[in-house]
């Protein structure tokens, strides 16, 4: 997954209402049957066999992983194929960096491997950053910590300036392609991404292979695309990347970096630091690599190297459909993704790996006489590491059908890590969501939790959602309900050679039991959606969600506030009959504005959106939002008048007979 942790797609924590039944729910047959049936094992077959070898997407491995996740679903009852697109997916042909002053010193960029596990001896993709322009690189070096518009601020209040340098850049608090996107509009010519072991190396615990957390040789890859502004294949920006589609050409998108960018390790990290001066930095700037940290620039001077191909790639998407007889052909979507930078134990294949022991569990339920009312689909999703691409590329392709039989997406990517149960989701199913986990009877200290959080006990929010995983395409751009969920912990694997099934079943779950407890949630989840006779959708929700944002909006104008309040409570009054499934579908629709946010038209959800200086965290009514901070009042005027709009077709859908 794009994302770390879940906390990063958190904006404004949506509190679930209390669920309207006794402490401990009365299951039917069915719901038994999941928690019964739900098996450690299974799962850990699955993870075993999508984790085994590097897969990273396009390659021969991928293509591997989708044959067999289609015979698996197969077995279990659906009706499957494969759909291909072609994306502009360019691999790594050079990546070099050295020292040239005040030494020259070759700094080795490889992950060095364990003799505890296996795994960390296969070839692999090199340590680099997807959609890093090319080129060759040699300045003096700034240290500029993580790399947002308030560190590049404080730099040059100190009188560092960073034009023409190298920024060494420290992983976290913004989605990394903006860390890049921000260095470049300061005239920065490179930069070097690297995860500070105070965030999740040794500073935090025992390192792999003796605990869970990042040894100093590792690194973090991933894809450097400017998301908060596109997702998909950067080059057909809003339709499909069909074999023939229309591209354009990489300089045409303002979206792809523009400069080089290395990831590295805190090992070489820590070489560049303890040769830097210049101001001292202190507080969160100072890191834990072993040497006292400086902004430079100079006197230290690195030279770095990058050499990607052009290559368009295929990519492919396993679709499912559980043969069953149903009332409605209307479905709901459970949906993950497949690819990996490496083996990807966690990052994605526990999601995917629990994901197919629930699609197991359903398939029994319709092979044992169950007829759900609507139908339940899978969708084993490509190349979301280089920026949600297969599922992006597949809502464009089908977008209409999409919005007219889709009810709902959930999205489960690496769903295990730790102890911590966590979910994100459109307002709509907030309610829905703590009504299955009050149901959710589990058999381990991570199911306890999700009981509890369901009762109201010490239950953690459920977040907004931004982008940072394959929900972001039908809640951003086509208006779907959606929610995200998964049990998290600290570890410092992700996007690294070590994350594999030895650190998944030695540190982050010996036994697979947290697996076992999310596969039993999300088995539920379908399966109450789709026995559903009316989709469970609290449209009632998005009236004090609304609210809530726009009371967020300090500088709006106070009659523009009044007006658009005026409009929720409307909204508000044309809740009180219950939408009928038309309505809701119609709902979804009422979301969008065809010409989109201003500054990023590719995102049409006017209420939700990617922070555009975030990337992953939710920025809520973003058009308006940016309009106010832009100060320029005939944007704010526009996108008053959109948002109006979309307020007057929400309540006149859910009026109509």
């Amino acid at each position: 997954m794009l994302s770390l942790v879940l906390a990063t797609l958190v904006a404004a924590p949506q509190t679930p209402p209390e669920p309207a039944r006794s402490p401990h729910p009365k299951l039917d047959g069915a719901e038994k049957f999941i928690r019964e049936r739900a098996s450690g094992a299974e799962i850990r077959k699955h993870l075993r066999r999508l984790s085994e070898d590097p897969h990273v997407a396009g390659s021969q491995a991928d293509y591997e992983s989708a044959l067999y996740v289609k015979s698996t679903l197969e077995s279990f009852g659906f009706e499957t194929e494969i759909e291909t697109y072609h994306a502009y997916l360019p691999y790594p042909e050079e990546i070099g960096l050295r020292i040239t002053a005040p030494n020259e010193i070759e700094l080795d960029l490889r992950e060095h491997p364990n003799p505890r596990d296996k795994d960390s001896y296969d070839d692999v993709i090199a340590t680099y950053n997807a959609y890093s322009a090319s080129g060759v690189v040699e300045a003096p070096v700034v240290y500029a910590f993580k790399g947002r518009a308030e560190d590049f601020d404080w730099l040059e209040e100190k009188g560092v300036n960073v034009r023409g340098k190298i920024c060494l850049i420290r992983y976290g608090g913004v989605f990394r392609g903006l860390k890049v996107r921000e260095a470049a509009e300061h005239g920065a010519a490179g930069v070097l991404l690297y995860s500070d072991p105070d965030d999740d190396g040794y500073r935090k615990g025992d390192v792999h292979p003796d605990g869970p957390w990042r040894p100093e040789h590792a690194v973090q890859r991933g894809s450097i695309l400017y998301l908060s502004e596109m997702c998909g294949d950067p080059l057909t920006p809003g339709w499909a990347s069909t074999k023939e589609a229309e591209r354009l050409a990489p300089a045409e998108c303002s979206w792809l970096p523009t400069i080089p960018c290395i990831p590295i390790s805190s090992a070489n990290a820590g070489k560049i630091l303890a040769a830097m001066k210049g101001p001292n930095v202190s507080g969160a700037w100072q890191g834990g690599c072993p040497v006292t940290y400086h902004t430079g620039p100079g006197p230290v001077r690195v030279e770095m190297t990058v050499r990607c191909d052009n290559e368009i790639r295929p990519l492919w998407n396993v679709l499912g459909r559980l043969r069953a007889p149903s009332t409605s052909k209307r479905y709901v979507l459970i949906g993950g993704h497949r690819d990996a930078w490496v083996h990807g134990a966690n990052d994605p294949t526990s999601g995917q790996a629990l994901a197919l022991e629930a699609m197991r569990i359903l398939g029994r339920l319709v092979a044992d006489g169950w007829e759900p009312h609507y139908e339940i689909r899978f969708a084993s999703w490509d190349a979301e590491e280089f920026g949600l691409v297969g599922s992006t590329e597949w809502c464009e392709d089908h977008a209409d059908a999409i919005q007219r039989e889709c009810l709902a997406y959930f999205n489960c990517d690496g769903a295990v890590s730790g102890t911590r149960f966590g979910a994100s989701s459109t307002p709509d199913l907030v309610r829905f969501l703590g009504e299955v986990a009050a149901r959710t009877t589990p058999h381990d200290n991570q199911g306890r939790l999700l009981t509890r959080w369901a009762h109201g006990g010490s239950r953690p929010p459920v977040g907004e959602l931004g982008s940072g995983s394959d929900y972001t395409a039908f809640v951003c751009r086509l208006g779907i309900p959606a929610l995200d969920f998964g049990s998290r912990g600290g570890h410092g694997v992700y996007h690294s050679l070590h994350d594999t099934l030895f650190t998944m079943e030695t540190y982050l779950d010996p036994g697979f039991a947290i697996h076992e407890s999310m596969a039993r949630f999300l088995a539920t989840a379908a399966y109450r959606f789709a026995k559903s006779s009316r989709p469970p959708l609290d449209e009632s929700a998005w009236a004090p969600w609304l609210e809530s944002a726009i009371a967020k909006l300090n500088s709006l104008d106070d009659d523009l506030r009044e007006k658009l309040l005026g409009q929720v409570a409307a909204l508000r009054e044309a809740c009180k009959d219950e939408a009928d499934e038309e309505q809701l579908i119609g709902l979804h629709r009422a979301l969008l504005d065809e010409q989109g946010i201003q500054s990023r038209p590719w995102f049409r959800n006017l209420l939700v959106a990617p922070g555009i200086d975030l990337g992953y965290g939710a920025a809520t009514l973003p058009d308006l939002d940016e309009a106010l901070e832009s100060g320029d009042e005939a944007r704010i005027e526009a996108a008053a008048k959109k948002l109006s709009g979309v307020l007057d077709a929400m309540a006149f859908v859910l009026r109509s007979e």
